[in-house]
């Protein structure tokens, strides 16, 4: 939710107050309206005097503070990186509201590429529209989970053409991601490196105190008192992220509160002690007439299974983001038809654009061939990104029946953090999925 305790002026519109990042609630759009520009969406609790340094975020939160210090200039555009729930939002933001705190006339563009639909992102390479003018008249850019870009090739040339502007006018841009630049899927090398031209740094896993000193403000910040090793007791169950820590201490307190009980460490056990890991899912072996899901970031276990089959005599079929050469130095040794996703003609092997009726029918003009044999998309964001998850989906069913009705495999490869929980949930669905 919004903050508005503190103002930060006017609103030039209705003379209403506004917040520090210039939000106006009265004059926001109505649920269906799409707004006349981007309304920044940023968290007023994500501050540094709120962020908690850890020896994985010591590094991160230091170039953070550098850039707010002397925006433009020091380190630009400042790159962080790491899983989720470890705190880049809240650095990304905290930076915004530093900014904005010393310029109220400042204007901070937020883009959390998660919640942005395609319609704006595809605005963005209309140099006529709001959106791409908002783009390149900010003051500062705080763009959050880059990986969303992944294979939106013309949103990314013109995200790029935009960074060109920015950075040599002295405007700071911050990014976000939950991976390195090169090991974000189907992001175009020109877009790599001009990110890599600033800074990149990491934010690691958080240790013991500062998960402890997390839920410490937590309960300070909601006025409630709960003893220390229940609080040190739930930092240890819960070591991923700051958000299965919240979800724990909530799950806590709650427990307490519906059995009418105090918040003790017996408590904590009964919620969290209990809980089993979960199983890791052995690496399969893939059968025929079967379809299979591997979750990985990159596909690496994948050429491994396909290598394994083409060693059993299996006929291989590969669509691929890579580079035809960079695919058989995968497959070392081994014979598979390879074909190159891309829009562009290339004179170093057989290309296909993302057309999913094309890639059905490359597909089944294979199976119908005589022997066994195995179907492999090494990237299936790419074909999401130009198509839609429906759309996807319903390529999906297709290409399942089909490898079910023949002697033939069907594997795809999807990184887990590029789609959302419940998109991936309806693809394990119709997939078998399989994890390293």
């Amino acid at each position: 939710m919004r903050s508005h305790e503190t103002s930060g002026g006017t609103c030039e519109r209705c003379g209403g107050p506004v917040d520090l990042l210039g939000y106006c609630p009265k004059c926001a759009p109505g649920e269906g309206e799409r707004p006349e520009i981007l309304i920044p969406r940023m968290d007023p609790r994500f501050t540094f005097d709120s962020f908690v340094v850890g020896s994985g975020s010591r590094f991160a939160e230091a170039a953070a503070r550098a850039v707010a210090a002397d925006p433009g200039y020091l380190y630009n555009p400042l790159f962080i990186y790491g899983k989720t729930g470890l705190g880049k939002t809240h650095l990304l933001q905290s930076i915004g509201h530093l900014l904005k705190g010393i310029d109220a006339g400042l204007s901070v563009t937020y883009l959390p590429l998660e919640s942005l639909d395609e319609e704006y992102l595809q605005s963005i390479g209309n140099k006529y529209e709001g959106p791409r003018q908002e783009l390149e008249q900010t003051g500062l850019l705080l763009i959050d989970d880059l990986q969303y870009l992944s294979g939106k090739d013309r949103v990314q040339e013109e995200l790029l053409k935009i960074i060109n502007k920015l950075v040599p006018a002295g405007i700071q841009i911050v990014i976000t991601a939950d991976r390195a630049p090169r090991e974000i899927p189907a992001l175009l090398e020109r877009l790599t490196s001009r990110v890599e031209s600033g800074l990149v740094v990491d934010i690691g896993p958080l240790d013991q105190p500062s998960r402890l000193a997390i839920l410490k403000r937590l309960a300070s910040d909601a006025e409630l008192e709960i003893p220390e090793e229940v609080m040190a007791f739930v930092a240890e169950k819960c070591p991923d992220n700051v958000r299965q820590l919240e979800g724990g201490m909530n799950r806590v307190l709650a427990f307490a509160s519906l059995m009418r009980s105090e918040i003790t460490l017996d408590i904590a056990r009964e919620v969290l002690g209990a809980e089993k890991a979960v199983p890791k899912v052995r690496k399969a072996r893939l059968e025929a007439h079967r379809s299979y899901v591997v979750e990985e970031s990159r596909p690496e276990l994948t050429y491994q299974l396909i290598a394994e089959k083409l060693d059993e005599g299996y006929r291989g079929l590969v669509f691929s983001r890579s580079n035809p050469n960079s695919v058989r130095e995968k497959i070392p040794g081994r014979k598979a038809d390879i074909y190159w996703l891309t829009e562009h003609e290339s004179k170093k092997g057989r290309t296909v654009p993302p057309s999913l009726e094309k890639i059905v029918m490359l597909s089944e003009d294979h199976m119908r061939l005589d022997g066994p044999s195995i179907v492999v998309l090494d990237d299936l964001h790419y074909l999401i990104s130009n198509a839609t998850f429906e759309g996807v989906v319903r390529f999906l069913r297709a290409m399942v029946d089909t490898v079910s009705e023949r002697q033939a495999i069907f594997v795809v490869s999807l990184s887990p953090e590029s789609l959302r929980p419940q998109e991936r949930s309806i693809i394990e669905r119709e997939l078998e999925p399989v994890r390293p």
